[in-house]
């Protein structure tokens, strides 16, 4: 695929660093890539869904990274995203610096992905209202279809006197 996705750019860089952090669209973290091994940081948060702050990966047991020439981690910030008991994937945030995180940055990494949660969950509500509204449509159409056309409204019908 020619497409691609830029990876983030490492805690207070406005630019990637020489040489790029690129890689090819649908490679590398998706289902599909192939990747097997061990669970890492994110499978952690998926499993019990709680922020988890490691500023020392290289230490931490559950780290894992298939690409690191590609995405040098050295620190990792997971938060889960979900909202009222609904739990629809993870943020995760690696710098290439060591301690790049505090303690202060859990609430504002949680606020953001409580509202992508919110952003889902009504993207959602959307696409169920919107069918909805189309099967309502599409059994006004046929019951109209169906009405002999002389025959009045309902609510016309059931207005008139004797």
């Amino acid at each position: 695929s020619s497409a691609t996705s830029t990876w983030p750019y490492p805690l207070g860089q406005r630019q990637p660093p020489p040489g790029g952090l690129r890689q090819p669209a649908g490679q590398g973290f998706s289902p599909r890539s192939g990747i097997t091994g061990r669970p890492g940081l994110v499978t952690w948060v998926f499993k019990q869904p709680h922020p988890l702050l490691v500023n020392d990966v290289a230490a931490d047991a559950r780290h894992t990274n298939p690409f690191p020439e590609r995405i040098p981690t050295r620190s990792e910030l997971v938060v889960p995203i979900q909202t009222g008991g609904q739990f629809y994937g993870v943020l995760n945030i690696q710098s290439p610096l060591d301690a790049a995180f505090e303690q202060s940055d859990l609430p504002t990494l949680d606020t953001v992905a409580r509202q992508l949660a919110l952003g889902i969950e009504n993207a959602n509500l959307y696409r169920q209202l919107s069918r909805r509204l189309q099967q309502l449509a599409r059994a006004e159409t046929l019951m109209r279809l169906q009405r002999p056309s002389w025959a009045p409204p309902a609510t016309l019908a059931s207005c008139s006197g004797p």
